[in-house]
């Protein structure tokens, strides 16, 4: 639905760290949970990334067609520093050993 509905937002998000929004194209889901969440207090707010991560290099690409593989490799570079397994990085070096560019 549009426009997101602010409480389900905020009660969905509640208690987590991190937010990650994977949409095609325009940034408009992403643009309205970060509205929605921009008062809450800095200790009840997660960090949303979506097409671009944290640190502002590109997460998600916004341009040409978003396939599994790159939403696969968005999600895996937010668990990695939290959780790795051999299951998870065989995938990663499959998808990028047979990634067409």
């Amino acid at each position: 639905p549009h426009p997101l509905d602010h409480d389900e937002i905020r009660n969905f998000v509640r208690n987590t760290g991190k937010v990650l929004v994977v949409e095609d194209k325009r940034r408009i889901v992403e643009s309205q949970i970060k509205d929605t969440l921009y008062n809450l207090p800095e200790k009840e707010r997660p960090t949303v990334i979506g097409r671009n991560n944290i640190d502002g290099s590109i997460l998600i690409p916004g341009v040409g067609e978003l396939n599994p593989n790159e939403i696969t490799k968005a999600i895996a570079s937010q668990i990695s520093p939290f959780y790795k397994s051999e299951n998870m990085m065989a995938r990663l070096s499959f998808i990028e050993n047979n990634s067409k560019y």
